[in-house]
């Protein structure tokens, strides 16, 4: 049962990546305040999420444990400011 959950929430994931580089918006975002390049911006997010997605679609797979899936999530998310502050995006 657990491992279908991790398959829609990667699927889930990896689809709200989709529909945010399509539409350039991520959802629940209410103003993008001190953003200045906003397309740049939700397509390094966007990535992040599908990756993410695919990571917990992949742990299941290949039976990471608990910490490293916080590790790579962790890495994902310290990447994506990385590129944010490199492209001067905030």
């Amino acid at each position: 049962m657990i491992t279908i959950i991790n398959y829609i929430i990667g699927v889930l994931f990896i689809s709200l990546s989709i529909y945010c580089i399509v539409t350039n918006k991520i959802p629940l975002a209410g103003k993008y305040q001190g953003v200045k390049n906003i397309t740049c911006h939700v397509r390094l997010e966007a990535g992040a999420i599908g990756i993410v997605g695919f990571l917990i679609i992949i742990a299941k797979i290949f039976e990471f444990e608990f910490g490293v899936m916080i590790g790579l999530i962790a890495f994902v998310c310290i990447v994506t400011l990385i590129l944010e502050i490199i492209t001067k995006t905030v």
